[in-house]
């Protein structure tokens, strides 16, 4: 059963039909792989960001405790494949 709180410290928000990281959390497991705010989300664990609902993949990245994510990113012009496991926070 999914957690009621987010385990990256990732938050993001839907702009122009993009989804970008408007903050990460300092030490959370998605700033430690490196994600950064105005990073453009465009995929998690395979989902395409463009097509999933934010409710979906905010529910993805509270998916369970030590669950690997893998999320790719657009960054300036490139693009790169971050990985990170969920944790749940106390």
């Amino acid at each position: 059963m999914p957690e009621d709180r987010d385990m990256s410290g990732l938050h993001f928000w839907r702009v122009d039909g993009r989804t970008l990281v408007h903050s990460v959390d300092a030490d959370s497991p998605a700033a430690n792989a490196g994600i950064k705010a105005d990073d453009q989300i465009l995929a998690v664990n395979g989902r395409k960001a463009e097509e999933a609902g934010l409710a979906a993949l905010r529910n993805l990245l509270k998916s369970g405790d030590e669950r690997q994510m893998e999320v790719r990113i657009r960054r300036g012009d490139g693009e790169t494949v971050l990985m990170f496991r969920l944790k749940k926070r106390l």
